[in-house]
């Protein structure tokens, strides 16, 4: 185990198979992974997804993704393996120079607003109200313009410029304009040359 190299193994299973199945496939890769001494980083099991185009007789497969650290002779092991197990129907190991980052997973809204997921599902608890949203009320009012008191009109919104049909017509003479013009510095050398 001299030299470990970080590794994203993604591969697709037969959408036929029992859920207990998947698991103990994506068990099987891990341990052998973990058993030779390296690391699965990160799982990213997708949900059945449908495929661009048939593979094996299939048009519909379940997508895994794992992130592993592991000595290039386990790499090529897992690689055998996954073309011969049963159930898998596509596989791809790519090699990557960095170890892959992945993003904590989201947390549950009601949970992260202090209120306890079963009363949040029960629908027995409020989440109590976020200071922030009174902040960013108070500061949009602060900033608002306040109307002219003199005239009794309020202020109207700025409205940007959007080009209309006459418009097009410029910008196609500018186009055209401008493609006349010398790109090239042999172009422009070439009269001064000859002065």
């Amino acid at each position: 185990m001299n030299d470990l190299r970080y590794y994203e193994v993604a591969y697709i299973l037969d959408p036929q198979l029992e859920d207990e199945q998947q698991t103990a496939i994506i068990q099987r890769f891990s341990d052998l992974v973990t058993d030779r001494g390296g690391s699965v980083d990160h799982i990213d099991r997708w949900e059945r997804r449908r495929l661009a185009f048939d593979i094996k007789g299939r048009r519909e497969g379940y997508y895994v993704f794992m992130n592993v650290t592991t000595d290039r002779a386990t790499e090529a092991e897992v690689d055998r393996l996954l073309g011969l197990a049963e159930g898998v129907i596509r596989h791809m190991i790519v090699r990557r120079k960095q170890p892959m980052v992945v993003p904590p997973a989201e947390e549950v809204p009601s949970a992260a607003a202090g209120v306890p997921v079963e009363a949040a599902a029960a629908g027995q608890a409020q989440a109590p109200e976020a200071p922030a949203a009174e902040e960013a009320a108070t500061s949009v009012e602060s900033i608002a313009p306040e109307p002219d008191l003199a005239t009794g009109t309020e202020p109207r919104a700025e409205i940007t410029s959007h080009p209309t049909p006459a418009e097009p017509a410029v910008i196609a003479a500018e186009a055209q304009a401008f493609a006349e013009t010398p790109t090239n510095l042999a172009e422009e050398a070439t009269p001064a040359a000859e002065a």
